[in-house]
């Protein structure tokens, strides 16, 4: 669930709205199937990892800072981002 601040995409919700009620980020198929058991907010970006281990960012993604650029719906970071 989110809500807030939508500029970058950020909710992850297909769209750059601001949302004043949680709403439903999306089911498993979202997040690759898997449940997601944790996620951090920063001010223009969300991560998720999934109980599968997998990482999905959306929002602000300025020079592939966090693997992509910007993203409006949860976007999964394969490996080679990991170096």
């Amino acid at each position: 669930w989110v809500w807030g601040w939508g500029l970058y995409g950020q909710l992850g919700l297909g769209d750059e709205a601001n949302r004043l009620a949680p709403t439903l980020v999306g089911a498993e198929a979202s997040f690759g199937g898997s449940l997601v058991l944790t996620v951090t907010c920063g001010k223009f970006y969300t991560l998720a990892v999934t109980k599968d281990g997998a990482l999905f960012t959306f929002g602000f993604g300025a020079d592939g800072a966090r693997g992509h650029k910007n993203k409006l719906v949860p976007t999964r970071i394969e490996a080679q981002h990991f170096g």
